[in-house]
């Protein structure tokens, strides 16, 4: 994601350069070991795309599933935070102390 947004691409863009390092990176370092060990590289690419292709794609879709959910989630929390609060009770505002406004720009998206 720092990648994509670093060189300015779009949202489609980064998803797509992300979901492809993750299986390059998944791949790679399931066959590191297999190549250290002997096994011939025609041998241990079969058995690498064989044993992490679901796993890869079943965290990838969850975490993507997670990532295009965040925007809801985030006006989700900002409509919750424009309600008023309820005021202290005079035992609470003893305890705690007065409330105090938060600064402006502090939840502002």
């Amino acid at each position: 994601m720092v990648i994509g947004t670093a060189l300015g691409w779009g949202y489609y863009e980064t998803i797509a350069l992300a979901i492809v390092l993750a299986f390059f990176f998944g791949y790679s370092l399931t066959m590191v070991p297999l190549l250290r060990g002997g096994l011939a590289l025609a041998t241990a690419a079969p058995l690498a795309l064989a044993s992490d292709t679901l796993s890869i794609a079943v965290m990838e879709i969850v975490r993507r599933r997670r990532v295009s959910g965040q925007p809801l989630v985030d006006r989700a929390r900002q409509g919750s935070r424009s309600r008023p609060r309820p005021p202290l009770t005079p035992r609470t505002e003893r305890v705690l102390g007065p409330r105090k406004a938060a600064p402006s720009g502090v939840f502002a998206r």
